[in-house]
């Protein structure tokens, strides 16, 4: 599984999880421990990150962009961090905004087919058809095995 598909997957089954344990939404307990972890550590990417997903899984996406900004000022290497806000603004309905992170994420990891496939969908929603081509040429070329 590609590094975002990774994360968004965790997301997803925290969140399914957390509600099938308690019969109701769980999240505003995972949310207030993770700000409670990050009140402890401030700079602490992983818990900001954490708590974006769990944003992003309940579609708070300005909540969501609000934490992975800060996991990319705190770490502005990890190209996940660029890709994870980079779906929440596509989510929020933001394609212009989400290609913007998508090439910052190829920018620090050019060799991730993932990205690319991405931000040619973002290209084609703003009726980029020429821009969504070369990026899904170029997915295409990093992994054969995409159609």
């Amino acid at each position: 599984m590609r590094p975002i598909a990774a994360w968004l997957a965790a997301a997803t089954i925290l969140g399914s999880m957390m509600g099938a344990n308690q019969g109701q939404d769980a999240a505003p307990d995972e949310i207030a421990r993770l700000t409670e972890a990050i009140g402890k550590n401030p700079d602490d990417v992983k818990g900001y990150v954490s708590r974006g997903l769990v944003w992003l899984n309940k579609n708070e996406h300005d909540k969501a962009i609000a934490d992975f900004t800060e996991a990319i000022r705190l770490d502005r290497t990890d190209a996940s961090h660029f890709e994870l806000r980079a779906t929440a603004w596509f989510r929020k309905g933001e394609p212009a905004r989400a290609i913007e992170d998508y090439t910052e994420a190829i920018r620090l990891n050019p060799t991730n087919a993932e990205n690319f496939t991405s931000r040619a969908t973002c290209h084609k929603r703003l009726c980029d058809d020429k821009g969504a081509e070369s990026d899904r040429a170029e997915a295409k070329r990093l992994d054969l095995r995409l159609p």
